[in-house]
């Protein structure tokens, strides 16, 4: 299953987090190799860096983080990460916890062993940690469940790796015809085939889906057909271009539960 922290941004609690900051520095033994600046001093300057500028105006945002702030993500990530250690893994009366807890940003992929009651009560237990902080489920349906951009589907014993899409997506792309550069436009294929070859597992029919997914989508939006080919198939087109094979010459992907076992925890 996975969660996700709904609305991370305008949600995370900022005293808290600065809190949270000046108590890590604090134990941080290295600090003053790094910095003469004490602790509550960067607490400051952080608490200042989160302030937006608006013509001549400085606001403050009151709740939650600054969407357009580059400090921003690094803020709630402190959050999210400290709400681990103290909530879920450091809390010795949670009698239910995950066997595997993968996050990214505000995005968790989760191994769940107990019962789906017991999911229900880790929920809730998550969702009671704040006022404003709260988490959404999503269980696995037909061993399937999206995570991210990743397409993870059970067959057997192992995980097998796609390319993950929204019933929504239209694979809709720029034009063939479009006022734009056609290296641009170009680079758009070799982007999407670099995602694929990084994500499907070698030699699945996932990779070869998408692959196939990739050449339709170009040739409906006007793309040259022996173009597109050349880049989606260079072993069936030879000719295609140097600088597209070096940039599909890549390591090939392990099984997913091989590639992320080092974030197991015990």
């Amino acid at each position: 299953m996975s969660y996700d922290m709904k609305d991370m941004y305008p949600s995370v609690p900022i005293d808290e987090i600065m809190t949270v900051v000046q108590k890590e520095l604090r134990y941080d033994k290295t600090l003053k190799e790094r910095t003469k600046w004490k602790p509550k001093d960067i607490v400051k300057l952080l608490r200042v860096a989160l302030k937006l500028i608006f013509t001549t105006n400085i606001w403050t945002q009151k709740e939650g983080s600054p969407m357009r702030k580059s400090i921003s993500g690094v803020i709630c990530c402190i959050y999210v990460a400290n709400f681990e250690k103290e909530k879920i893994f450091g809390n010795i009366s949670l009698i239910y916890k995950p066997l595997f807890w993968y996050r990214s940003e505000d995005d968790v992929l989760c191994i769940w062993e107990h019962g789906i009651n017991e999911a229900d009560i880790f929920l809730d237990f998550l969702n009671s940690q704040h006022v404003k902080v709260k988490w959404t489920r999503e269980i696995e349906k037909d061993k399937v469940l999206p995570y991210l951009d990743l397409h993870l589907e059970k067959v057997g014993h192992k995980i097998e790796t796609g390319v993950y899409r929204k019933p929504t997506h239209t694979l809709r792309y720029s034009n063939y015809r479009s006022n734009r550069p056609k290296d641009c436009q170009l680079n758009i294929i070799k982007g999407l085939l670099f995602r694929a070859y990084k994500i499907c597992d070698a030699g699945s029919k996932n990779r070869e889906a998408e692959l196939s997914l990739i050449s339709d989508a170009f040739i409906a939006c006007d793309y040259p057909v022996q173009r597109v080919d050349s880049f989606c198939f260079p072993t069936i087109h030879p000719k295609a271009t140097t600088v597209t094979k070096k940039s599909l010459k890549t390591k090939e992907t392990k099984s997913f539960s091989h590639t992320f076992l080092r974030f197991q925890i015990p």
